[in-house]
């Protein structure tokens, strides 16, 4: 599955064609939703005490949601870490409506594979105790039968991981120093592997520019009586370098989502019409499914996303600060997907 770093045609199949036609309908929708709208509007009243604005098609709809919903920039014009993001008291009305846009941007709830026979199924990288949990829920399905992957692929990267996110993900997380180690990490606790080091290799990509990290690695971990072939990837920093926030340009120095999604369609030997399921929490489904589909789309390769709600590991739901910025996030996903 894995194979040497190789570009392959941006031919779109028949199978990317409907997912671009899909995600295009999902942003006309959005567009068209008079309580997303109103929501924008009263949570503008509530932040700024003015009105949010009319807007006529995606692009202003993006526009008015930043607008309202992004509690991570900064007045100097910083953009923070989710964790770093500004706190919102709404009353039991606000709060209903968003929890009801927010089920429909589809942010909370456990979601299952509409097909069980996939490819791959993809464990996406995060934070903490967030590769654990996802890599938990992945063989929950699996046992379940509710997915049935040829191979099991974790999407990481070099990202640090600090004393304060090694002590947020309990005991798993004792020694990791970067996100992939975390990944390494939750494949020994969910499935008791063990990963030789020689099954680790280091690649060098030759199309990434100059100015940044080109580095990356991939880690096998062969099928046994247990799972199936487990590859672990840590990601360089592929996509978007110079995208401009704010009216700054330049983004965090840190891989996200679209890279290691990039990382996955560079290195996998897809085939069109082939499947893949990626696995994540509830609240990130929308957006990291728009940027699974826009990455994969162009080998033809259908991206499905399943979440599982905060609440099926224990931790606190979202709150509501949380969910709006996602409904955002999810927002300028659907416009780098299509």
């Amino acid at each position: 599955m894995i194979s040497e770093l190789s570009q392959k045609p941006a031919d779109l199949g028949i199978t990317s064609s409907l997912q671009a036609e899909a995600l295009l309908t999902q942003r006309d929708a959005l567009v068209h939703d008079d309580k997303l709208r109103s929501l924008i509007d009263a949570v503008s009243h509530q932040r700024f005490g003015r009105s949010a604005g009319e807007y006529q098609d995606f692009e202003g709809l993006r526009t008015t949601m930043r607008g309202a919903f992004d509690f991570r920039s900064g007045a100097d014009g910083s953009y923070g870490e989710r964790s770093e993001a500004e706190d919102f008291a709404c009353d039991e009305v606000m709060a209903d409506a968003i929890d009801y846009t927010a089920k429909k941007f589809g942010l909370t709830g456990d979601t299952q594979p509409e097909n069980s026979d996939v490819k791959v199924a993809l464990v996406l990288g995060g934070a903490a105790l967030s590769p654990l949990n996802r890599t938990g829920y992945a063989k929950e399905l699996i046992d379940q039968g509710k997915l049935n992957p040829e191979i099991i692929a974790l999407l990481g990267s070099d990202r640090p991981v600090d004393v304060a996110e090694r002590a947020r993900g309990g005991d798993y997380a004792v020694n990791a120093t970067t996100e992939f180690e975390l990944m390494i990490a939750a494949t020994e606790t969910v499935w008791r592997t063990n990963l030789n080091p020689e099954d680790v290799y280091e690649l060098t990509d030759p199309l990434i520019a100059d100015n940044l990290p080109r580095h990356a690695r991939i880690a096998h971990i062969p099928a046994d009586k247990d799972h199936t072939d487990i590859f672990i990837l840590s990601a360089p920093m592929l996509t978007d370098p110079f995208e401009v926030r704010n009216g700054k340009p330049g983004r965090r120095a840190r891989t996200n989502s679209r890279d290691t999604f990039n990382m996955l369609a560079r290195v996998g030997n897809f085939q069109v019409g082939d499947r893949a399921v990626a696995i994540t929490n509830a609240h990130f489904r929308p957006f990291q499914g728009a940027d699974a589909a826009g990455q994969l789309s162009v080998l033809g390769v259908e991206t499905e996303i399943v979440g599982y709600d905060s609440k099926h590991f224990g931790d606190p739901a979202k709150k509501p600060n949380e969910l709006l910025q996602e409904m955002l996030t999810a927002a300028d996903s659907l416009a780098k997907a299509v």
